[in-house]
C-alpha cells in the first residue's frame, strides 16, 4: 500500500461517504465493529462507513441501521458490497479499501515520538473477502 491515502471519519449514528479517487487509499476508524461498504449514491461509488456503537442497543446505533435500511429501501443507496470489521488482535484497527477495491482491516501499534506526536505502525494487514449487500436482517 502506498502512503498517501483518503480519511473516511467515523461518526457514531451517521453513515460516513469519501469517494473513489484514482490511485487512493481509503483509510476508516477506529474500529470496534462497524460495517463498512462499498455503495452508490446518484451513479457515484463511496466507500461508506456505518457509525455503530459497540452496543447493539444504544439508540444511535439503531438510528443509523434504520437510516441506511430506509435510504436503501427508497433508491438513495445502493449497497455493492460489504463487511464487518471484527477486530482481533490489535486495540487499534482500522478499515481500509485499496485502489483496486479490496478490502483491508489494519493492525497498528502506536509509540509517541520525542515531539509529542503518535507514530503508528502497521502491524497486521488481512485481506477480507466482503459479502454483497448487507446482511439480512440488519
Amino acid at each position: 500500500m502506498s502512503r498517501n491515502f483518503a480519511w473516511l471519519p467515523y461518526h457514531p449514528g451517521h453513515v460516513t461517504l469519501v469517494p473513489f479517487q484514482a490511485n487512493m487509499n481509503i483509510l476508516t476508524g477506529w474500529m470496534s465493529g462497524c460495517w463498512l461498504a462499498l455503495v452508490s449514491v446518484g451513479g457515484a461509488s463511496y466507500f461508506a462507513h456505518v457509525g455503530t456503537e459497540t452496543n447493539a442497543q444504544h439508540p444511535s446505533t439503531i438510528a443509523v441501521k434504520n437510516g441506511i435500511k430506509i435510504a436503501i429501501g427508497a433508491g438513495v443507496m445502493t449497497v455493492q458490497r460489504a463487511f464487518q470489521m471484527i477486530c482481533q488482535g490489535s486495540p487499534n484497527t482500522l478499515g481500509c479499501v485499496s485502489v483496486n477495491r479490496h478490502f483491508y482491516t489494519l493492525g497498528l501499534s502506536m509509540s509517541p515520538t520525542s515531539k509529542g506526536a503518535m507514530k503508528m505502525r502497521i502491524d497486521s494487514k488481512t485481506r477480507i473477502v466482503p459479502q454483497p449487500g448487507l446482511p439480512s436482517g440488519y
